[in-house]
């Protein structure tokens, strides 16, 4: 999982070279974890400036249809917040000669919903 440092690094490095940054969406656990893990690593491999990992969530009302599917699937695929922390420090450890795991990669949910699941229950 990114860093907040490690995303504000890569953005300043894009800055510098006056590029933007490709930042891809998925969410994990559609159509499962392992496929999920795949395409993080060949997005990476394909240039990917940084990953959203979305975090599957049961009322994803301000998500259009599309993202409303793919977070039904996910969630449908028992992709808990636990899983999906798990193969992302997993994956984190350099994977080839390209380093693609310096690509930070940012898990995302809704705010409230990380606020209410308390941090010490994920300690666990």
């Amino acid at each position: 999982m990114a860093s907040a440092g490690r995303i504000k690094q890569k953005f300043r490095e894009m800055r510098a070279r006056g590029e933007a940054a490709l930042v891809p969406f998925i969410v994990a656990g559609d159509p499962d974890l392992d496929t999920t893990r795949r395409l993080i690593l060949e997005l990476e491999k394909r240039g990917a400036d940084l990953i959203e990992i979305g975090v599957p969530f049961s009322d994803p009302m301000a998500d259009g249809p599309a993202n409303q599917r793919s977070l039904a699937r996910g969630l449908g695929a028992g992709a808990s917040i636990a899983a999906i922390l798990s193969m992302v420090s997993e994956i984190r450890a350099p994977t080839d000669a390209n380093n693609c795991a310096q690509t930070p990669r940012a898990p995302a949910s809704m705010r409230s919903w990380w606020w209410t699941c308390r941090w010490r229950k994920l300690a666990n």
